[in-house]
């Protein structure tokens, strides 16, 4: 098998990227063998000159002190920076986790929505999902047509606007309040499993949304699953139940 000079080339670079740091300690190992095998004489010819011989090397101690504090500054930079890279990463790890998790949650809930509203029906069966929804809304708006409580009468709306009701008018308008309430909960079919499925997953949408988020998107899909007939049976829910 031929090997390329370049691949020879590459493993040395790697090499030393990995074991640079071994250089100093070889060179110092191998100065010190030197002056202990003799290959590098000393001046004098007795241990007092000798050691005055080593002492007019002490601006040599000072630069390795230095250099070992400058190495040891150098080192707790770099560890900053890789601590620095660690949060940035666990913070990146807990945002996509989040993200999973709300997505997760919000499309079940979309499809127990829907699960829900097919299920639905009146007690007769001929009426099942969005049709229940829609008889019952109409049922609901032709009984306060037929009683006539479907219309605040203009005189009394631009009283309103002006605020000058008179007593009568109040009257009137509680009548209506009370004929209206009274029309919607004995003709509205109240389904409470759709209506807590709805407010679980509105909750969900509104209160759980991790704040790294834009709601758009997530608002625009479950509005995309609602219809108008949805929206005007839940209308008409919420006036007649304070729930």
């Amino acid at each position: 098998m031929c090997v390329s000079g370049k691949e020879i080339l590459d493993f040395f670079v790697e090499a030393f990227r990995k074991a640079w740091w071994l250089l100093p300690i070889i060179a110092t190992l191998g100065i010190f063998m030197a002056f202990y095998a003799g290959l590098i004489p000393l001046h004098g010819e007795n241990l007092s000159e000798h050691g005055q011989f080593g002492d007019s090397f002490g601006v040599l101690n000072s630069l390795f002190t230095g250099l070992g504090f400058g190495g040891l500054v150098v080192t707790l930079v770099l560890q900053q920076k890789q601590i620095r890279q660690q949060e940035v990463q666990i913070d990146a790890q807990q945002r996509s986790d989040a993200t999973r998790h709300f997505e997760e949650s919000l499309y079940n809930l979309l499809d127990i929505y829907q699960v829900t509203l097919d299920e639905i029906s009146n007690p007769r069966g001929n009426l099942r999902r969005r049709d229940l929804l829609l008889a019952s809304t109409k049922r609901t708006h032709k009984a306060m047509k037929d009683e006539g409580v479907h219309l605040i009468p203009h005189a009394i709306q631009d009283r309103y606007h002006a605020d000058k009701l008179t007593t009568q008018d109040l009257k009137q308008l509680d009548y209506l309040y009370f004929r209206n309430f009274k029309i919607l909960t004995v003709e509205i079919d109240r389904q409470r499993r759709l209506s807590e499925t709805l407010r679980s997953l509105l909750s969900h949408l509104v209160d759980r949304l991790p704040r790294h988020l834009d709601p758009r998107p997530y608002r625009a899909l479950v509005c995309a699953q609602i219809t108008h007939i949805e929206v005007s049976y839940f209308y008409l829910l919420a006036l007649a139940f304070e729930d």
